[in-house]
């Protein structure tokens, strides 16, 4: 009985396509005859067919393969310029996304509109419609609306402002379980639902919209999804007190799945802690660039046991005190995003960190002249999150305010050696930080952290720098 070659079974080679890119998909579709027809699947999964040479995908994209191989393709992103393909069905297709950006839209020598090439394949989940600015008329939202499997609708940069465009939008929201609104401009009367039309399915909500739409009428939207398990929601100013409408309704428990929540940066302290108290439980929270400060800490304290993800970065009022506390309070963490972290006696000897499944930690660890010295006993207590997958110790703009003299020294005689533990990191920062690596530390990394894909910082200064680079970059890592 012939031996069967491993690298032949379909299973295995879909596998190790993970592992490459593009170029060297296509060249072993080239030399293996067995693995053609399995690779060639992965070559065709996505593709980009937009007017730009430099960003079409598969390299080299041309009608007659397109159209050759379009039933491959998974994940479309297509723009104006392909609009002779707006007719065509592809028969996997799940992703799509259009760039309609051409901006005389009327005296475009076009084939085709985007509500065909909606009707042309029926079977899609994922919707995302990128318009820069122009509006969007009723007839594609009305062949949006026959996608019986569409369950996530992204609008970027998009405009609608007729109310038979915009009714037409909201009944093709009535089966979505996402919905993203980004930087779009809808008229102030297209947030007025009309009648007692509930959106049941919408479990993740992103609302980003600009000041001249009510927020009293996004808060009314907001109302409309019962079943909202995260929601992210741009509150301009919140001039109405939206939010305290928000709270209340919270508090009343309109939103009983309602676990994830990002809100803006122009809400104050207390107003955050009325919001966080009358969640029943969080799981994910992003206070990014907010007024979180003590009194939003004192109600995040309850949730603490299921806290998995949260962003305290760019918030003022968080301090050290606090990330410290969360780092010990905290078993289910997975992310932790804050400012800075003062490196002293209590933070290396006191209560442990319990958030062991850390995957990303971004925190300024900081050193005054008094606590150089508790540099391995802090390199020590980094060494147990040995799930993390990112790590960045360094500072964004906020931090270089800061009366701090020393962020955590990078160098094996620091006590670098003991993150060997960290075997999963593909990604380490170090912003604004002075270092001053040296080829072995390189070389370390390189060796250590096999999975290290990425890094972000000024490996050392300019005589060294671009030697070190070009060490990172010449063993597939790259550094900004």
């Amino acid at each position: 009985m012939s031996k069967i070659n491993p690298l032949e079974l379909p299973e295995i080679t879909l596998r190790v396509a993970e592992f490459l890119d593009e170029k060297d998909l296509v060249r072993c579709v080239s030399v293996c005859k067995s693995w053609h027809q399995t690779l060639l699947r992965s070559i065709w999964k996505k593709v980009a067919a937009i007017d730009s040479v430099l960003f079409r995908i598969p390299q080299g994209l041309s009608d007659d393969s397109l159209m050759q191989h379009r039933d491959l393709v998974q994940e479309l992103e297509i723009n104006e310029s392909f609009s002779r393909f707006y007719t065509t069905t592809y028969p996997e297709l799940h992703t799509l996304t259009i760039v309609d950006d051409n901006p005389n839209r009327e005296t475009l020598d076009r084939k085709a509109y985007p509500e065909e090439l909606i009707a042309f394949n029926p079977s899609l989940v994922h919707l995302k419609v990128v318009r820069l600015g122009r509006n969007i008329l009723a007839p594609f939202w009305t062949a949006v609306s026959g996608l019986s499997y569409l369950k996530t609708l992204t609008l970027q940069d998009v405009t609608m402002n007729d109310t038979c465009s915009l009714g037409a939008f909201w009944s093709a929201c009535q089966n979505l379980e996402r919905l993203c609104i980004h930087q779009s401009r809808i008229s102030a009367e297209g947030f007025e639902i009309s009648g007692d039309l509930i959106f049941h399915k919408i479990q993740v909500l992103e609302l980003h919209l600009p000041k001249n739409v009510d927020q009293k009428k996004q808060l009314d939207m907001i109302r409309r999804c019962p079943n909202i398990e995260d929601l992210t929601w741009n509150v301009v100013g919140d001039e109405d007190n939206v939010l305290d409408l928000f709270a209340q309704d919270a508090a009343r428990e309109l939103w009983p799945k309602l676990e994830g929540l990002s809100l803006s940066h122009s809400i104050t302290d207390e107003t955050l802690a009325l919001v966080i108290s009358a969640i029943p439980k969080i799981t994910k929270l992003d206070m990014c660039n907010s007024g979180f400060g003590p009194e939003s800490f004192q109600a995040l304290k309850r949730h603490f046991k299921t806290l998995v993800k949260l962003n305290l970065s760019k918030c003022p009022a968080t301090t050290s005190a606090m990330l410290q506390e969360i780092m010990c309070s905290c078993p289910r963490l997975e992310e932790l995003r804050g400012d800075c972290l003062n490196a002293t006696q209590d933070v290396v000897g006191c209560l442990p960190w319990i958030c062991v499944s850390l995957r990303v930690l971004e925190v300024c660890i900081k050193f005054d002249d008094h606590s150089e010295d508790l540099q391995p006993a802090v390199f020590d207590r980094i060494s147990l999150l040995v799930h993390l997958r990112s790590l960045a110790i360094g500072s964004s703009g906020l931090w270089t305010t800061m009366a701090f003299q020393q962020a955590l020294d990078l160098r094996l005689a620091s006590g670098l050696g003991s993150l060997e533990t960290l075997k999963n990191i593909r990604h380490f920062g170090f912003y604004n930080t002075t270092q001053k690596f040296s080829k072995v530390e390189i070389e370390w990394m390189i060796e250590k952290w096999k999975k290290l894909d990425r890094v972000d910082g000024i490996v050392s200064d300019n005589t060294k720098h671009n030697a070190l680079r070009k060490m990172l970059k010449d063993n597939g890592i790259i550094i900004s």
